[in-house]
């Protein structure tokens, strides 16, 4: 197995700890897999950190077991995309602009095919401020996927302020399982974590992120 892959399996079984299981012992809601059909549209970001760590896609009507399965793009100056079995594979940016990938495979003997467009822009930092009792950890957030602010405190609750840059709204909030109302300002007791999501009004560009409450 290569360093690459390696790194990329690493990557992804941290955070989906550190999303769910540890942050709170339930299923984790938040996952940086994305299940994408045929006709998906997806923007993402190149900033260096999701050049580095890619973007894990995975197509729901190719399963594991699929033959034959090919992948092209039909812009590589945008991106690459290295496949991992089935329709699994992981989409690494390169620069600003639109590719079609087009995903073909054998599963049963039949051909089936999952187009889409992902459109790669560049990564625009969402917070004026991301506080956490006060404190601003919106440095914290340099890329797209899997961003993680850690919170110690001897204070049994700490409350959690986002304050967006014009043109950015809260699309989804997870405690766990719970799908929380979208709001901009949250308390977390010991051992609680929130996922955030934030959407870009004009590009639909979305950065997710974790905040955890350590005990």
């Amino acid at each position: 197995m290569g360093n690459k892959r390696m790194r990329q399996m690493i990557y992804g079984t941290v955070m989906v700890l550190f999303l769910g299981l540890i942050a709170y012992p339930s299923t984790a809601k938040a996952d940086i897999t994305y299940g994408v059909k045929n006709g998906f549209k997806k923007t993402v970001s190149c900033s260096a950190v999701d050049r580095e760590n890619g973007y894990f896609l995975s197509a729901s009507n190719i399963p594991a077991k699929a033959k034959k399965v090919k992948i092209s793009l039909s812009k590589k100056s945008v991106g690459k995309v290295k496949s991992y079995g089935g329709g699994d594979f992981v989409f690494y940016p390169k620069k600003a602009g639109k590719t079609k990938i087009t995903i073909t495979a054998v599963v049963k003997g039949k051909k089936v095919k999952c187009k889409g467009t992902i459109n790669v822009v560049k990564f625009k930092q969402p917070f004026k401020s991301l506080k956490v009792d006060g404190k601003d950890y919106s440095n914290n957030i340099k890329g797209s996927e899997g961003s993680a602010v850690e919170v110690k405190s001897n204070k049994s609750k700490a409350k959690v302020e986002l304050n967006l840059k014009s043109g950015w709204k809260v699309s989804k909030v997870y405690k766990g399982e719970k799908k929380m109302k979208n709001r901009k300002s949250f308390t977390l007791k010991k051992g609680e974590g929130i996922g955030v999501y934030v959407k870009n009004k004009k590009n639909n560009m979305e950065v997710n992120l974790y905040v955890y409450f350590s005990e």
